[in-house]
């Protein structure tokens, strides 16, 4: 069966891991939830519409922010942790794996603020967070490789152009 994985980068040591059974129960479960919620069109052959959302103006700050969850490559930082926790906690009801990852991010905060988290919403895909350098795998670097992005920053910048009105899309 396939599994969502939740990882904790520490910025010294090594990467945790925490799994979380049947990967169609993060994101397809909340692109299924957005799609019935706004109407929208979603199957596993047209995500298009489904990921202009992030420009919908309808969207809560917190939707918003789980949409991005579930794309590929977003990270946080601990530093912005404590907003992910709210709106898993708030958002609970979109899939069945938000209230044990809002734990999971909880217990560790109680260490500190120093670390990345990311997400790799299904086994069965690529692993996302492996990077292929002089013929080997190695573990992603986030501080050498360039796929990754920040997911807040990402939600200001959109809510940002939403207020402002120079938003082009939906």
């Amino acid at each position: 069966m396939s599994q969502t994985t939740m990882f904790i980068v520490p910025e010294e040591g090594l990467w945790e891991s925490y799994d979380y059974p049947n990967g169609f129960m993060f994101s397809f479960k909340m692109w299924d939830t957005f799609s019935k919620k706004y109407k929208i069109p979603f199957s596993l052959f047209n995500f298009k519409q489904l990921f202009d959302m992030q420009h919908d103006a309808r969207l809560s700050r917190e939707e918003r922010i789980l949409l991005h969850v579930s794309f590929d490559f977003g990270m946080v930082y601990g530093k912005d942790v404590r907003e992910i926790i709210d709106c898993f906690v708030k958002l609970q009801d979109f899939s069945p794996h938000l209230l044990p990852m809002a734990n999971h991010l909880r217990e560790r905060l109680e260490k500190d603020e120093n670390f990345i988290v990311c997400w790799q919403a299904t086994s069965t895909s690529e692993d996302l967070w492996d990077a292929y350098e002089d013929d080997a795998y190695r573990a992603y670097d986030f501080k050498k490789d360039k796929k990754h992005w920040d997911i807040i920053k990402e939600v200001n910048e959109k809510e940002s152009t939403i207020k402002s009105g120079t938003n082009k899309e939906v």
